[in-house]
């Protein structure tokens, strides 16, 4: 039987994920960058000076991650270690470090989750009904801007290869991810913006 697991736990799980997968190499935090009382950009470089990881943070008790984006040494995306959304035209993109390893309808469900009444900080996430849309087999939702509100919650189901004995015989471990959107305070656009990264 599955272990019910709650959104806090979900979301602290996503942030020692990245700080595992992607930072390992450094332990000093370099920067971090208040924008406003909402959020904050946080800055990870090795010891070169080289950005590794960034990372959009929920500035509330539990410094929820957002998304975070990693780069590999000649500054490009790092999607191997990297969570985030994109916009290209009318699609919304979903970028995760499963992508490579479990398709979307089949290991995996991606699954945005929102209401244009949402707070910016979330602090009334689960005190409303929130509309659901499935990101296709792609990682895209088409025509999203006619489609699904501008903040919400990006949920992330996978059925890891790893199996586990229970009473009726072997079972998958499920792992389910949470990330915290504001369509219009992507990080990547923040990016975008401030320092012309690569994007390929």
């Amino acid at each position: 039987m599955r272990k019910k697991i709650t959104k806090k736990s979900l979301s602290l799980i996503f942030c020692l994920q990245f700080l595992l997968l992607s930072c390992n190499k450094s332990d000093k935090l370099i920067k971090a960058t208040y924008e406003n009382s909402i959020d904050s950009i946080v800055v990870y470089k090795d010891k070169n000076g080289h950005i590794e990881c960034i990372y959009n943070i929920l500035n509330n008790k539990d410094k929820f991650v957002k998304e975070g984006i990693c780069f590999l040494s000649n500054g490009e995306i790092d999607y191997d270690k990297s969570r985030f959304l994109k916009i290209d035209g009318n699609k919304l993109y979903y970028f995760s470090p499963y992508n490579r390893f479990y398709k979307i309808g089949t290991d995996r469900y991606v699954v945005f989750k929102g209401n244009d009444s949402i707070k910016k900080d979330f602090s009334n996430l689960e005190l409303l009904k929130l509309s659901e849309f499935n990101f296709n087999e792609n990682g895209v939702i088409e025509n999203y801007d006619k489609k699904i509100p501008k903040i919400g919650i990006v949920e992330e189901i996978i059925f890891l290869d790893t199996l586990v004995k229970s009473e009726k015989g072997n079972e998958k471990i499920i792992e389910t991810i949470i990330s915290y959107i504001d369509l219009e305070n992507l990080l990547i656009s923040k990016l975008k913006k401030k320092s012309g990264i690569k994007n390929n």
